[in-house]
């Protein structure tokens, strides 16, 4: 199986030396990053001298549409919806960093209609209360929406997850640790945001990539609900932080870019 490095400077993520992003598609399928199917990987080793690595994978064999489950506010308590294949209304998806798994809001938690006084709850509030003000009634979180204690449901929920992204309404990136009310406001604000929004550990993980491409619209906020900008009024902090050429940021199909932009 070929797969095709994506429009990204490896060298900007503090990964090993040796190694790519890669979107992994399931048998039988093209590998179009913007495919319906898909996942990313970052794989650590070498390539070939082709600049392609090839790698041979199992399928499951099931390749049948993938169920997900939104998050949705009633009476200010959240609750889950059923398990939803078609039909599935707009929402917004929330993009962050994870704490500790203490700290997470989790699927047993809104089962049981716990844990509002976990750190975690803090932004799944956010992410309910700013899809409210875009007119979405639905949203989707990862450490709530999926059972990660079900071992098969986590596995079969990794392949969907960037069709999920591509397929919000709305992706808002919640940068931890960044608050307006500790800046002031006014041009120490400014020049104080920008700072920390470049040094963010969000744009270290191996999810930023497909978070930031498949979404169609991406708007980043503070902790507190202050809008930052989204993926096109910050395209160059982001292309400066990221290497991921500017093109790229703006849907450009990315079969557009030739083997060495790919490869960065």
């Amino acid at each position: 199986m070929v797969l095709p490095a994506l429009p990204f400077h490896r060298h900007h993520f503090p990964q090993p030396a040796q190694g790519f992003f890669c979107l992994i598609q399931p048998a039988g399928q093209e590998a179009d990053f913007f495919g319906a199917f898909g996942t990313l990987f970052y794989i650590d080793t070498e390539f070939d001298t082709d600049r392609r690595f090839r790698l041979t994978t199992t399928s499951s064999g099931d390749e049948s549409p993938q169920t997900m489950r939104l998050l949705e506010c009633s009476d200010g308590k959240f609750k889950l919806t059923k398990d939803l294949v078609h039909d599935i209304p707009k929402y917004a998806i929330l993009s962050h960093t994870w704490g500790p798994d203490t700290d997470e809001v989790t699927f047993r938690d809104l089962v049981d209609g716990t844990g509002e006084d976990k750190i975690g709850y803090q932004k799944i509030r956010f992410c309910a209360e700013q899809a409210r003000r875009d007119g979405l009634e639905y949203f989707w979180v990862d450490t709530c929406c999926i059972d990660k204690s079900n071992n098969n449901e986590l596995y079969t929920a990794i392949n969907p997850i960037f069709r999920w992204y591509q397929n919000a309404a709305r992706c808002y990136v919640y940068l931890s640790g960044i608050s307006a009310t500790s800046y002031g406001n006014g041009q120490q604000f400014e020049l104080a945001w920008e700072s920390a929004f470049r040094a963010h550990r969000w744009f270290t993980r191996g999810w930023t990539l497909q978070e930031l491409l498949a979404p169609a619209s991406v708007e980043f906020f503070t902790e507190d609900g202050r809008r930052l900008g989204d993926k096109k009024s910050l395209e160059q902090q982001i292309h400066e932080v990221t290497g991921i050429v500017v093109p790229a940021l703006r849907e450009t199909d990315l079969s557009q870019f030739d083997v060495e932009e790919r490869f960065g």
